[in-house]
């Protein structure tokens, strides 16, 4: 019997598939099989009128359920012979086809002196254009042949869609250079405290032998203050480093056309940091009684922010001519952990700062233990939260409760406490300025 297996033509199995299944099956064979994809190539122009024709049949409902009766009955049963039908040369069918389900005419829609246009299949191609074109859009007019076999031409536009996608990949480029540059800024001060920590000190140790050997007159002038006093400068050394590296790759960079706004903001943010830090080494090396080159000490958080109030802070704000009472109230309970005493000096000196900048007269520390946390509450009578301040912003770098303030100090602040896996946040009254940090 002449047959033709329109399931097998598709690439499909058997006639258990589902409409889309259909489709699927036949956009893929109609796309491998295209005239236009094969040009010259004979065999595929005559499988791609059997794929055209398979779908005819198989996308309808009624012309489906009654080729699947013929299916079932020649190929769908076991030991099932068949012959494959052959088409009539120049004819868009086969003779399987036009025998069980007519002509191309027969199934036309009948209707008295009127033509009535039919839905037509979807007919799919691939064009090749340029990454340039992809990202600007453009209009092109490609040809395309029917399932008849006509060749049309059609005017296909596409707009720049992937404009979107271009600037989310450099903003994705940027954030990971930033991320790349932070990193390695950060890689290289560790590098170089790590140095200085080794290199300075040994070098100091040897300059100072070399100068004993020379002279005895110098030999004689340095005495153990004076050594004691150079190994003081250890961390004002790091800090100046630390500045100098910064300052070298931003001049790098600036050279290489690589230097971007959000990158000098980053290295300011860093550069105001060490100086700040420099600041608080200066306040407090000569009164201290640990070892000042080391960058972490252990002991009682609570005493050494009231050691440094009374010690420190006072005498500083006396010599600048400020008369802001600062006071101290400190439960008996030890805060007893690892810190580094140049980030609690800066802290201390950044809210005292602001307080005067608030017209503050004072100031007062209060520091408790509740449950298993450690709080620090720094309270003044200042002028308060400025009216066009907002509470949650004021820790970003350049956000400012003052009028006259930069919005530096409280940046630093908050990643100082960070740093010691705490939280800080402003304290809301009536009058003043409040902050609580909280440390687990």
């Amino acid at each position: 019997m002449i047959f033709k297996d329109y399931y097998k033509i598709l690439g499909l199995q058997n006639n258990k598939v589902t409409m889309a299944e259909i489709k699927t099956a036949y956009r893929e064979q109609a796309k491998k099989y295209h005239p236009d994809v094969n040009i010259a190539n004979k065999k595929y122009e005559e499988r791609f009128k059997d794929i055209n024709e398979a779908y005819r049949v198989l996308s309808d409902s009624i012309s489906k359920r009654k080729y699947d009766r013929m299916w079932n009955r020649n190929v769908g049963r076991k030991n099932a012979s068949y012959e494959e039908s052959k088409r009539s040369k120049d004819s868009l069918f086969s003779d399987f086809f036009t025998m069980f389900f007519g002509s191309v005419e027969e199934n036309k829609p009948k209707v008295k002196n009127k033509k009535v246009p039919s839905k037509g299949e979807n007919i799919e191609t691939e064009i090749n254009i340029s990454i340039e074109d992809a990202f600007r859009g453009k209009e092109q007019t490609i040809g395309l042949r029917t399932v008849e076999g006509k060749l049309k031409k059609f005017t296909v536009r596409w707009n720049g869609y992937f404009e979107e996608l271009r600037k989310a990949e450099e903003q994705r480029k940027k954030e990971e250079e930033a991320k790349r540059i932070e990193a390695e800024q950060k890689a290289e001060q560790e590098r170089i405290a790590r140095e200085l920590t080794e290199e300075e000190l040994r070098k100091t140790t040897v300059d100072l032998q070399s100068e004993k050997r020379r002279s005895v007159f110098l030999s004689d002038s340095l005495s153990e203050d004076q050594i004691s006093y150079i190994k003081k400068l250890h961390m004002i050394r790091i800090n100046n480093s630390s500045i100098k590296n910064i300052i070298d790759i931003l001049v790098l960079k600036k050279n290489q056309g690589r230097l971007t706004i959000d990158t000098a903001w980053d290295n300011i943010k860093q550069i105001s940091y060490c100086n700040a830090r420099i600041k608080s080494v200066l306040d407090y090396y000569a009164q201290a009684k640990f070892d000042p080159k080391d960058e972490y000490v252990t002991g009682d958080l609570f005493e050494f922010i009231a050691e440094y109030c009374e010690k420190i802070s006072k005498q500083v704000c006396a010599d600048d001519g400020n008369d802001i009472k600062i006071m101290i109230d400190k439960s008996d309970t030890d805060c007893f952990r690892k810190f580094v005493p140049q980030d609690i000096g800066v802290l201390i000196e950044n809210v005292i700062s602001n307080s005067i900048k608030n017209k503050a007269s004072e100031i007062k520390f209060q520091m408790y233990k509740r449950e298993k946390q450690y709080f620090i509450d720094i309270i003044d009578d200042g002028n308060g939260l400025n009216s066009a301040a907002d509470s949650e912003k004021i820790f970003e770098f350049g956000k400012s409760y003052t009028k006259k303030g930069t919005g530096v100090g409280l940046y630093h602040i908050k990643q100082i406490i960070e740093n010691m896996r705490g939280e800080i946040f402003v304290i809301q009254q009536d009058k003043g300025f409040g902050l609580r940090i909280i440390l687990k």
